[in-house]
């Protein structure tokens, strides 16, 4: 699955996807499981209540759920571009 965002950070960027992820039929403990960390930080993380996660934790969620960190990180302009 592609991942479509314009979040600004990556935590925002893996909050959408996942929520996204879990409305097309996936339970949060399903998800929590396949990517290895406990269903209330997850449920806390979707919810704002927690920030962010560490790098570990999201990029196993972010594998749960068949993307990458870097698939889900705001595109932005190179500081090299446009040399």
């Amino acid at each position: 699955m592609a991942p479509k965002t314009t979040a600004t950070t990556i935590d925002d960027a893996l909050r959408s996807f996942v929520a996204d992820y879990v409305k097309a039929g996936r339970t949060i403990t399903a998800v929590a499981e396949a990517a290895g960390i406990g269903q209330p930080a997850l449920s806390k993380f979707l919810s704002g209540a927690q920030k962010t996660l560490k790098l570990e934790n999201a990029e196993a969620l972010a594998n749960a759920c068949g993307t990458t960190l870097k698939q889900l990180a705001p595109k932005t302009p190179s500081p090299l571009e446009g040399e």
